[in-house]
């Protein structure tokens, strides 16, 4: 059973190269931002406590009017330490968000709590920057993966597509063995090496069937034609009695049956179906309608529409054995009257039904070897069962 899938696997390849691009743009721009933060937080605690240590030696902290900067010195007991600053623990510290972040160091020094507070309005605006360019980049990464995986699905997949269409391209049986071109040494090339080989055994299996059939086609035609020879010469006795002369007429057109049933074999063992061979429909209908008659006592009424083919692009084996199964198989398993009815784009055969028992729908629908014929020259035979009527229908191409 096929797989379903609803990509192709040149698609599946640019999704997986997308989805890499992803993860590892996204994966680096993760470690970017790590790695900015912590370089942020060690110069600023460095800085910090480079200020704290400049105050404690008798300098000052001095921020420039308008500055986007600004360091402030408190000490805890002081009373002009504002009161968010009083209860921090010893250590860093962020407080606000945005642009009005403040960085506040906490350090114990000989029993005092100094605190240095430092606000750069700059560095969130740098920030928000970095974010956004790693942002812009994860996108552009996963642009230039879909993109890269397109180009190199392409080149990958290409000797695939080229390999499937040759191989669409054949025609049955003709061209030679090693008809496909030469591959490279990878696993295309072992596919189209391997083909080339199931190709090889397919047409050495193709060779020995055709000589097989074309054996099997002489020592059963050989005996046929015997046989139909003696009849012939049998019909020619006029001391027959009736009864004889009928007999042998029976088996006459059991011969000819059998002959049409054997051409009709070896026509889908030879695989001939594609042949030209014409054939004209009504003369084949005509003669297995008197057949029928002469066999089974049962006259089929014969119909042709005014649009019926006066020929068909069929060999004569093959509808024959057509048309003599579906009636035999109508007159055997239905009631009568029995219909023949040949129409431009179909033929119908049908009876007046048989009743649905599961038995003789059975019965009806074992036509195998008229499914294989009309599968074999693109027709399709619909056959539909009923209480008061059974049909089979025998649908030409075009119709």
């Amino acid at each position: 059973m096929r797989p379903k899938s609803s990509q192709t696997l040149r698609g599946r390849l640019v999704i997986a190269f997308g989805l890499l691009g992803f993860l590892l743009s996204t994966v680096f721009a993760v470690g970017v931002h790590f790695a900015f933060e912590s370089i942020e937080h060690d110069l600023l605690v460095d800085m910090l406590e480079r200020e704290l240590e400049s105050v404690r030696q008798g300098g000052t902290i001095v921020s420039a009017a308008g500055s986007a900067i600004r360091i402030e010195y408190y000490v805890s007991d002081a009373t002009s330490t504002p009161e968010v600053y009083r209860n921090l623990a010893p250590g860093f510290h962020e407080i606000g968000s945005n642009e009005h972040e403040r960085h506040v160091l906490v350090k114990n020094v000989e029993g005092v709590r100094h605190m240095v507070v430092f606000q750069d309005e700059n560095i969130e605006r740098r920030e928000e920057a970095l974010m956004w360019t790693l942002v812009i980049s994860v996108l552009i990464a996963t642009y230039l993966s879909i993109w890269l995986g397109f180009v190199i699905s392409r080149r990958v997949i290409s000797p695939v597509t080229a390999l499937a269409g040759e191989i669409r391209q054949l025609e049955y049986a003709a061209a030679p063995a090693d008809a496909l071109r030469a591959y490279a040494q990878d696993e295309v090339g072992e596919l189209a090496e391997a083909f080339r080989d199931y190709r090889r055994r397919l047409q050495e299996f193709i060779v020995r069937e055709q000589a097989f059939t074309g054996t099997v086609s002489h020592e059963l035609r050989t005996p046929l034609t015997v046989i139909g020879s003696n009849i012939d010469v049998l019909l020619q006795d006029v001391s027959l009695t009736s009864a004889a002369r009928e007999r042998l007429l029976r088996m006459r057109r059991a011969v000819r049956a059998s002959a049409d049933l054997i051409d009709a074999l070896l026509n889908i063992a030879r695989r001939e179906n594609g042949s030209a061979a014409e054939c004209e429909p009504r003369t084949i209908i005509d003669a297995a309608a008197r057949d029928a008659a002469e066999q089974f006592g049962v006259n089929a009424a014969v119909e042709f529409a005014a649009d019926a083919p006066a020929i068909l692009r069929a060999p004569a084996a093959v509808f024959a054995a057509v048309v003599r199964n579906l009636l035999h198989n109508a007159i055997e398993h239905g009631r009568q009257p029995v219909t023949v009815r040949l129409a431009r784009d179909r033929l119908t055969i049908a009876d007046a039904g048989s009743g649905p028992t599961a038995a003789e729908k059975e019965g009806r629908l074992g036509l195998d070897i008229v499914q294989r014929l009309c599968e074999g020259q693109g027709w399709r035979l619909d056959v539909s069962i009923g209480a008061s009527a059974t049909q089979a229908c025998v649908q030409f191409p075009g119709g």
